[in-house]
């Protein structure tokens, strides 16, 4: 069961992700996140902050954890700011003897460790964000890479509530997303399954809106997956050859 969920991106960003990092915390929040994790270091943590506050709006059930490495003096002396924009600090005990250059580290391995999901944003292979990610992939971790799921979320949107996707329909989906995010998929259908098993199934590809959608989110992918862009259209093209 999804309950817990945290995010790793750069201490610097360059474009405005907002409404990216917004829409996948709201992703979380349908798959049932409720307590969310950041360690306020930088403009990713910033980001996940402000779209967690926004999303408690409408969620006001949902949870702000700033999860510190160490206690600082500016945390001290603006313990007000904190109190009122985080609703836990955590500080986690397993940190009480590491030294300060590896209690960042081990921090975010913590976080990892206690997330069912993890958001990340990276635009290099390299630094601690890049690594922590790295490491919810070892550790088997459910992970949404912003803004890898962007486009294929919108095609989620068009899938009537009480619709089950069939067999042919979920794996041809699947081979849009990476591993991990084929977790999240299987799981973001099984919770529906599990309330509407006695609807009749669906195959979404007989909508021509929704397949109209799919095309498009296929065109729309990172320019690194062309040529795996092009067998998606050569799939559904084969699939309706004469429609």
């Amino acid at each position: 069961m999804f309950q817990y969920c945290c995010g790793f991106g750069h201490r610097e960003l360059y474009e405005n992700i907002d409404d990216l990092v917004k829409r996948e915390i709201l992703f979380a929040i349908s798959l049932g996140c409720s307590i969310f994790y950041t360690g306020g270091m930088g403009a990713f943590d910033s980001a996940f902050s402000r779209a967690v506050r926004e999303c408690k709006k409408e969620y006001p059930h949902i949870r702000l954890f700033l999860v510190v490495p160490y206690i600082t003096k500016q945390m001290q002396r603006n313990k007000e700011y904190y109190e009122k924009n985080y609703d836990e600090i955590l500080k986690p005990a397993v940190l009480d003897n590491v030294h300060p250059k590896y209690a960042i580290t081990k921090r975010n391995h913590w976080m990892v460790q206690k997330s069912n999901l993890i958001i990340g944003y990276t635009r290099v292979s390299f630094g601690g964000a890049y690594d922590t990610l790295q490491y919810a992939k070892r550790q088997g971790k459910p992970l949404i890479e912003i803004p890898a799921l962007s486009h294929i979320r919108e095609i989620f949107r068009l899938i009537p509530e009480d619709s089950i996707l069939n067999h042919e329909t979920l794996l041809f989906m699947e081979t849009l997303l990476s591993q991990n995010e084929k977790h999240i998929l299987k799981t973001y259908y099984r919770q529906r399954e599990n309330a509407i098993v006695q609807k009749e199934s669906k195959d979404m590809f007989d909508n021509p809106h929704f397949r109209s959608m799919l095309i498009q989110a296929i065109n729309e992918l990172d320019e690194e997956k062309e040529v795996f862009s092009s067998e998606c259209q050569k799939y559904i093209s084969d699939k309706y050859n004469g429609d």
